[in-house]
């Protein structure tokens, strides 16, 4: 429901526009029903585990830190550097896979029950709003009042709540970074969260956010969404009239759509599968005895024919290429080294020749990225006339400690040769797990 009730949603115009193509604020109206009362139970789970994860300690660090500035990062008890930057890859473009999926399987379900936008509007904000200051007409009817002490306490006691939870949320979103003490950070997202909350709201799905404008390609006549079945609703006529279809045209599902659309047109790219229209409209068919389901989740064949069909041949291909990335993430993660090892030729002249020998001179680094001590070792691979001097072979490192110390390989001068290769295997003690570092050895020939 919007300020104005002359506009009629059409797939040209949305309600939440005016007649000059102004954008209205929208206050949905309440609803209730199967997919509404699960929905408090969802978001809350959500908010608390957005909410917790920073708090919560797995081998001594946060469940999930993004410490940039110190370039390590810990998720579920394992620690990544720098270096190991290139395994997100997998973590992204795997949810991003699977969004693509769920958006095949079930449209956008995702943005009407998972996405962070819907959840803190409809389980933070939109609450505080309702509570305030009451239902949908009651609160357009505040909006349009004058200036009164009543109006004033409400609306300033809204915002002072929503400054609290757009503070709250930025707090807690800089803590997966290590900068919730920024204070720049800090105000800066905190504006930008209140800002989206309290004005912007549906704005950022219809305008900013480009998931529905991929809604086209991702999806077919097989996929589940909300879908209005004008078979059994057309035409449209008064509740007594036996010659219509089932739809009456209350406009209930158009009062309680959060981005202003009527689904009777069609599916539609503002549409974030949120079901309030699903409720709606199946309270008012029981208060005419007659069948649920006028508006309800379902695929276009499922409206044509009665019948959904899940498995096809583009849920396969997605099938296949997911178990190949999964194959490839899994034996990458595996193998991922829990401690860092370089082998790195020191600036300056790049090797020295006495009466017999050549030495080159290099510089070992390495980085314990294992939560608890552990002694790394350091064992000469290279052939058998290369000699290797170090100030320790072994090194005991407390969790996240670097060190670094000068290697010097020498070779006799008879024994060596173009493109000879100096090798150090680092061997961890916690894991067993080691890794060969290679340098080229160079001459004066």
């Amino acid at each position: 429901m919007n300020q104005s009730t002359n506009n009629k949603p059409t797939l040209d115009r949305l309600n939440i526009l005016d007649n000059s193509g102004n954008r209205q604020y929208v206050y949905p109206a309440d609803v209730s029903g199967f997919y509404t009362k699960f929905k408090p139970f969802v978001f809350a789970c959500l908010i608390l585990l957005y909410a917790g994860l920073p708090w919560v300690k797995i081998g001594g660090h946060p469940a999930i830190l993004l410490d940039v500035a110190n370039r390590n990062f810990f998720l579920f008890g394992q620690v990544y550097n720098a270096q190991d930057f290139f395994l997100m890859f997998f973590i992204f473009s795997g949810a991003a896979f699977l969004l693509v999926v769920l958006t095949a399987l079930f449209g956008r379900i995702w943005c009407g029950w998972l996405c962070p936008q819907t959840v803190f509007i409809e389980g933070l904000f939109r609450r505080v709003e309702r509570w305030i200051e009451g239902p949908a007409r009651a609160r357009i009817l505040l909006n349009k009042s004058p200036i009164s002490l009543s109006k004033f306490a409400k609306k300033l006691s809204k915002h002072v709540i929503y400054l609290s939870l757009s503070l709250f949320l930025s707090h807690v979103f800089l803590s997966y970074f290590n900068t919730a003490s920024n204070y720049y950070f800090f105000t800066f997202l905190s504006i930008i969260l209140y800002f989206n909350f309290f004005l912007f709201r549906e704005q950022f799905c219809v305008v900013m956010c480009p998931y529905g404008r991929m809604q086209s390609v991702l999806q077919d006549r097989d996929t589940i969404n909300i879908n209005y079945d004008t078979r059994r609703g057309e035409p449209r006529g008064k509740a007594h009239d036996n010659t219509t279809g089932d739809c009456v045209n209350c406009g209930r599902c158009v009062a309680v759509c959060p981005t202003g659309i009527d689904i009777r047109n069609g599916l539609q790219m503002e549409c974030i599968g949120c079901a309030n229209c699903v409720d709606a409209c199946d309270a008012i068919m029981l208060k005419l005895n007659r069948p649920l389901g006028l508006i309800r989740y379902d695929s276009l064949r499922g409206l044509e024919t009665g019948k959904k069909r899940y498995i096809r041949p583009r849920l396969l291909g997605y099938l296949l290429a997911g178990c190949i990335g999964i194959g490839v993430a899994s034996t990458l993660w595996i193998n991922h080294l829990p401690f860092e090892a370089n082998l790195l030729r020191v600036q300056g002249i790049p090797f020295t020749v006495t009466a017999e020998v050549i030495e080159n001179k290099f510089m070992v680094h390495l980085v314990n990225k294992n939560t608890t001590p552990t002694t790394l070792t350091l064992i000469n691979q290279s052939e058998k006339s290369v000699r290797v001097i170090l100030p320790m072979f072994e090194v005991r490192l407390e969790p996240l400690q670097s060190f670094q110390a000068p290697v010097l390989f020498q070779i006799d001068k008879k024994n060596f040769f173009r493109d000879m290769k100096a090798q150090l295997l680092i061997k961890d003690s916690a894991s067993g797990k080691e890794e060969l570092l290679t340098g080229t050895l160079i001459g004066p020939f």
